[in-house]
């Protein structure tokens, strides 16, 4: 009876859905830059639609790279569609601008429940789909 019972809950928890369905995070990452041009990365987010005036926030991730590291660079970084942003890397004098996101509602895979997930946005001014980015 016991072993049993273990078999009933190992089949009911192997059943249920384990995904978790959120398509409103932009995941970018940095393609065709050493490690030493992305030592250092700022990010700032600004309230929407409001020409990039009202900071909401700010970070930087920076990480000591030798001058003489040939390295690609490997920093990936999730941003929230609920805000424009603007990435600065101050070593490669480039700066990205990431807004318009616009979202659509998804039905999920596992368990149906609806979500919001990015459709498309801007990166300088030029459209792009998806969820995922690499600047260049």
């Amino acid at each position: 009876m016991k072993s049993f019972i273990v078999c009933f809950l190992f089949l009911l928890l192997a059943g249920c859905c384990k995904v978790y369905c959120d398509g409103t995070e932009l995941t970018v990452s940095f393609e065709k830059f050493k490690a030493r041009e992305t030592d250092t990365v700022l990010f700032v987010s600004y309230v929407p639609n409001t020409g990039h005036t009202q900071v909401v926030n700010s970070f930087r991730i920076a990480a000591p790279v030798s001058p003489s590291d040939t390295s690609r660079s490997a920093v990936v970084q999730s941003l929230s569609s609920s805000y424009d942003w603007q990435v600065t890397l101050p070593s490669a004098n480039k700066q990205f601008l990431l807004e318009n996101f616009e979202l659509t509602t998804e039905k999920c895979n596992c368990g149906g429940k609806k979500y919001k997930a990015i459709r498309s946005f801007a990166v300088n001014g030029s459209r792009k789909e998806g969820l995922f980015i690499a600047l260049e």
